[in-house]
């Protein structure tokens, strides 16, 4: 299997720990204080808005797309949940990104991140 985020750079594994940071922040159980701030999101995703168009197209765009259309524009927050799940295998290959879920999340290892954000 091909890794999605190859995290070869600095630059790379800060775009990815963004994103994880931007999907992590629809989570319901994402406390409002470590979302990511409102006066924010545009400059994140400035940023890493080509990675995350990418990762949902190459990743779940079906999911994704299902979710839409069955929940409306407010299935947003699950497609994106969706799609942050369909890869945390690979993802979470990422140290960086690890790191920002266990901060946000308060776990220390990836089985238990990628378990929560599975929903189990």
């Amino acid at each position: 299997m091909e890794c999605m985020v190859s995290n070869a750079s600095p630059a790379e594994r800060f775009d990815t720990a963004l994103v994880t940071w931007v999907a992590a922040s629809y989570h319901p159980s994402m406390p409002p204080e470590l979302r990511v701030p409102e006066q924010s999101k545009e400059l994140i995703y400035r940023r890493v808005g080509k990675l995350l168009d990418r990762l949902l197209l190459e990743v779940c765009t079906d999911k994704a797309r299902a979710t839409i259309r069955t929940e409306g524009t407010t299935g947003l927050a699950a497609a994106l949940h969706a799609f942050w799940a369909s890869g945390t295998v690979e993802l979470n290959q990422s140290k960086e990104a690890t790191s920002v879920f266990g901060e946000i999340w308060g776990y220390a290892d990836g089985k238990k991140i990628s378990g929560a954000l599975q929903g189990k």
